[in-house]
């Protein structure tokens, strides 16, 4: 018999996954199913499946983000021009990206999942978003709304623990309910979180970073969400009001994998420039002479390589353009690697992301000019 078409349009991408059995994922679609029956000389018939056909349905702007985009500046590649506040890598291949106020909580952000391979993007779920429960404030002790949302309650990405600020500005981790609360650093009452930062995909190391606009000094600690204190505290400890001189950055510091070293910048015995530091100690050693950009700049990227190389990975203004620049620790080189899509007006900020296999550097910033850039590393000169 002819064969009877059945369409069905399918979304979101996920049944079309599950239908397919194809890793990538594909946006709408209509799936033809074609069916034949066959009759029998004893009269019976048998309706089988001749072949089912999945034919993508991408609308004029979905196309192009579906699209692999071409590279704008050298190893520089667009993913969306959209206010890009938080990154997290699902693997080498594909990542999540939120969109909205970096002063939200994160399940307030619109969230897409992005795979570098196939240039396909689609709108989801952060996968931690259904912990955030109606009882889970009054868990924390964050009744008031106001206070729940200035807390920052934040998961570790590809951990279970969660860190978060209280009402009197103490830095605590708790489980996914509000329970098993591990507390940090307190006496933060006079100093403003503007955020924590998780330098990878793993591991539940972060920096939380302390400052009241552009242009001020920049505290910081550095802890994992288990409730290991990885830094000196931020206030002075003969001074309970006066922050701790020692921890202080021009710039948002990078954090080392293990959260024992980071990468600031301010003027030591009349050399201002990029320091490496330990936060356990005052151990500070000097990694190059630079005018450092404003605090709303990405901090450094710290990558410990397979081979054993350390590279920190730096974006900066030279020469009034937006450069990537690369030291290498044990080389003491420093590798100027490509320009910068970034235009950072002082009411925007930007973060950067290194990939699980160290092989791209995700890149995003807010505001009129905000996007998401995906670097290449491998596309560039070699960090050596």
């Amino acid at each position: 018999s002819e064969p009877l078409p059945d369409y069905e349009s399918i979304s979101p991408m996920r049944r079309a996954r599950a239908i397919t059995g194809a890793d990538q994922l594909l946006p709408t679609a209509i799936i033809e199913t074609f069916r034949r029956t066959r009759t029998f000389s004893n009269g019976e018939a048998e309706v089988e499946i001749a072949r089912v056909e999945v034919q993508p349905q991408v609308s004029e702007a979905e196309g192009a983000s579906a699209a692999a985009r071409p590279a704008l500046l050298r190893g520089v590649t667009e993913v969306t021009r959209r206010e890009v506040v938080a990154v997290e890598w699902l693997d080498g291949e594909s990542l999540l990206y939120g969109v909205g106020c970096w002063r939200e909580l994160f399940n307030e952000y619109a969230w897409y999942e992005y795979n570098l391979v196939t240039g396909i993007q689609q709108p989801v779920e952060h996968p931690r978003a259904n912990a955030i429960t109606d009882e889970l404030p009054a868990a924390l002790s964050l009744d008031e709304p106001t206070l729940f949302e200035r807390s920052f309650f934040s998961f570790a990405p590809g951990e279970r623990r969660a860190v978060y600020q209280t009402d009197l500005n103490t830095l605590v981790t708790v489980e996914p309910d509000g329970s098993f609360a591990r507390v940090l650093y307190d006496r933060l009452y006079n100093i403003s979180l503007q955020g924590f930062h998780f330098p990878l995909s793993q591991g539940g190391v972060f920096a939380a970073y302390f400052y009241g606009g552009y242009g001020d000094p920049v505290s910081f600690i550095t802890a994992n969400v288990n409730g290991q204190q990885l830094s000196q505290s931020p206030k002075d400890p003969a001074d309970p009001i006066a922050i701790n001189p020692n921890l202080t950055s021009i710039t948002l510091p990078g954090v080392s994998p293990d959260g024992k070293r980071v990468i600031i910048t301010r003027e030591i015995n009349g050399v201002t420039g990029y320091y490496l530091r330990a936060t356990d100690t005052d151990f500070t050693q000097l990694l190059f002479e630079a005018d450092p950009p404003g605090n709303n700049w990405p901090p450094p990227v710290y990558h410990l390589t397979p081979a054993g190389d350390r590279r920190i990975y730096i974006a900066r203004p030279v020469e009034g353009e937006a450069r990537l620049q690369c030291y290498n620790t044990i080389s003491t080189q420093l590798h100027d690697l490509t320009r910068l899509p970034l235009e950072l007006p002082q009411d925007a900020r930007s973060w950067m992301w290194i990939a699980p296999d160290g092989r791209h550097l995700a890149l995003a910033s807010n505001g009129v000019s905000g996007g998401l850039w995906l670097i290449n590393l491998t596309a560039l000169d070699v960090c050596e």
